[in-house]
């Protein structure tokens, strides 16, 4: 039984409607990306699990639209392939084809970068373990993600809600993520199915993705020779119509142990094609123990549901915005086609506009009242967003009061009357503009 937190999730409770799809398609039109559009109907709906679909379901859009085929080569594509191969005879030859093919042997860029290839290419890194990442991939592309939420000269409360959201959308990243390898069972697709279901059970989604195809690519491979050693065997491998490659592993029956010379576990963390295919040979049912990395499973950290916490007023009066800009978006949508519709929408609008307005004031001075009563110092907020903190005119009023031992108290109690006639006289005058509104 899936949780609250998966239900935005299911593919039965997703669904972009026409009117999202007409104010999505007029903003990527101007140039706003698809991630920023996705921010933005988030914020109008009150969360990410209030929007109704997911940023996927956003992209799917965009690309049944688009439907253009890119007939030029990709340059960075290329280049990907080249930090990607696995030994360096391999990272030679395509280093070479992507020089020729884009006509860069005379540029400095590439030739500066070829020099420090120890430093990026994977064919000179095997064995060290970065967990798949490449160079500083995850610092850049944090700093990258969070570009889109902070700007310059922010300020400071406007960074905490900034940055609030933006952890808010890698929460929800985390949880889509989390409910589909937890709530969902892929299709098994490969002839080793005891080994696929069992890698299924036990990865995440990402990393069983990852596993199936390293499975996929052991179909190609065959054995050379077999070895037999007291404790242990050695299997020599081949790849079909590549007779110069060649790879060994030794396997330690006792304990499942493996190493290959590809040494592609030691670097990612999950068995290679290699082990796999002396799985197979062992008629193994399952991932030997020792070849699984606790950080790669489904259990590799709890995840319980957030309890209900109290909310600044603030935050409760931005969500509600939300929630009520996101509720009308459908029917201006409606509205806006037909002109009976439009001149109706506008005449109930306005009435409603009204009667909040007069809800609104009737809510401040009920406030107001009680703060009377309570001799609340700090009244009310006719606002939305970060007051003075209430440590600091504390501080203020005892510098007062440490002027003189002796009149100290009265010239705390003459500051503290001040400041609430202030404060109560500023609240009238906004409330009286209010009225008059």
């Amino acid at each position: 039984m899936i949780g609250p937190c998966g239900v935005p999730f299911l593919r039965s409770h997703r669904k972009v409607r026409s009117s999202d799809k007409a104010s999505a398609n007029t903003m990527h039109k101007v140039g706003i990306k698809t991630s920023h559009i996705m921010d933005f109907v988030a914020q109008q709906s009150g969360g990410y699990e209030s929007v109704g679909y997911t940023q996927k379901d956003l992209y799917n859009h965009f690309t049944a639209q688009r439907n253009i085929e890119v007939a030029d080569g990709d340059a960075e594509g290329d280049f990907e392939k080249c930090m990607s191969m696995s030994t360096e005879e391999e990272f030679e030859v395509a280093w070479k084809n992507l020089l020729d093919d884009y006509s860069l042997h005379q540029n400095k860029w590439a030739v500066d970068v070829y020099k420090k290839k120890t430093l990026w290419a994977e064919a000179y890194l095997r064995g060290i373990f970065f967990a798949g990442a490449k160079s500083t991939q995850r610092v850049e592309g944090m700093n990258a993600y969070m570009n889109r939420f902070l700007k310059l000269r922010l300020k400071l409360f406007e960074f905490v809600q900034s940055f609030d959201r933006a952890l808010a959308k890698l929460r929800h990243n985390e949880a889509k993520v989390q409910v589909e390898s937890v709530n969902s069972t892929p299709v098994l697709s490969t002839c080793m199915k005891r080994i696929e279901k069992h890698a299924a059970d036990t990865y995440t989604r990402g990393i069983f993705n990852k596993f199936l195809k390293e499975i996929k690519k052991e179909q190609s491979l065959f054995k050379v020779d077999k070895v037999e050693f007291e404790d242990f065997r050695v299997y020599y491998l081949s790849r079909y119509q590549q007779p110069d490659a060649a790879w060994s592993v030794n396997y330690q029956p006792n304990d499942g142990i493996m190493k290959c010379s590809c040494l592609k576990f030691e670097s990612i963390g999950f068995p290679c094609q290699h082990m796999i295919s002396v799985m197979k040979m062992e008629h193994m049912r399952e991932i030997p123990s020792c070849l699984i990395l606790q950080r790669w499973t489904k259990t590799a950290k709890s995840f319980p549901l957030q309890g209900s916490t109290s909310m600044p007023e603030w935050v409760t009066q931005t969500t509600r915005f939300g929630a009520l800009s996101s509720a009308c978006v459908e029917m201006c949508y409606y509205a806006s086609h037909i002109t009976k519709g439009y001149n109706e929408t506008k005449e109930e609008i306005t009435k409603l506009t009204s009667r909040m307005r007069e809800l609104y004031v009737l809510h401040v001075e009920e406030e107001q009242r009680n703060m009377r009563e309570n001799d609340n110092v700090e009244g009310i907020s006719m606002h939305f967003g970060v007051g003075d903190p209430v440590t600091i005119k504390v501080y203020a009023l005892k510098a007062v009061g440490d002027e003189a031992e002796t009149d100290g108290l009265d010239n705390l109690l003459d500051v503290f009357e001040s400041m609430v006639g202030d404060q109560r006289r500023c609240m009238n005058e906004r409330l009286s503009q209010i009225s008059l509104s």
